[in-house]
């Protein structure tokens, strides 16, 4: 056992201990997660999210996002195939 705990500290400990708790975890949920976090984003919504309609727009432009996202890693995970191929 180290004699300090500096393994955990810092933005990589971080890290290191979200992904040992969460192992699929992507860096981009990652980042997003760690994103609300840092920016105090739950107690933003919950002062200025008034309307159903806020939740929805927001609902919307995160699918919009992930199809984006997927697209993206079926794009990479072909032009791997490609590669490997050749």
């Amino acid at each position: 056992m180290p004699a300090t705990n500096d393994i955990n500290e810092g933005a990589l400990g971080a890290f290191h201990i979200q992904m040992q708790t969460k192992p699929q975890l992507t860096m981009t949920n990652y980042n997003a997660f760690a994103m609300f976090e840092h920016n105090n984003t739950q107690k933003f919504m919950d002062t200025l999210f008034m309307e159903p309609g806020d939740f929805k727009f927001l609902h919307g432009q995160a699918h919009a996002y992930k199809g984006k996202y997927q697209a993206k890693q079926k794009e990479m995970v072909l032009d791997q195939q490609e590669k490997n191929e050749k």
